[in-house]
This record gives C-alpha cells, structure tokens and sequence, in this order.
C-alpha cells in the first residue's frame, strides 16, 4: 500500500516536470514554427 503510493507520488512528479516541460518546450517551439511557416509561405 505505502509503495503503491510512492509510485503514485512519482508519477505526479513526473507529470509536474513533463507539463513545466511542456511549456518550455511551446515558448521555444511555437518561433521556430512561424520561422518555418513563413519559409515556405516565401517559396
């Protein structure tokens, strides 16, 4: 039961760091997108 629980535990902490990830991921991401997007609205 404790372990059951430990292991939920981790999984929310890995859900946290996956969603700050996320984020970061999106704020990096979303620029290089548009760059793209308007390199081949060029061609």
């Amino acid at each position: 039961m404790r372990n059951n629980h430990r292991r939920h535990s981790s999984w929310n902490n890995i859900y946290i760091s996956i969603e700050f990830n996320m984020e970061i991921i999106v704020f990096f991401l979303f620029p290089l997108l548009q760059t793209i997007y308007t390199s081949q609205y060029n061609k």
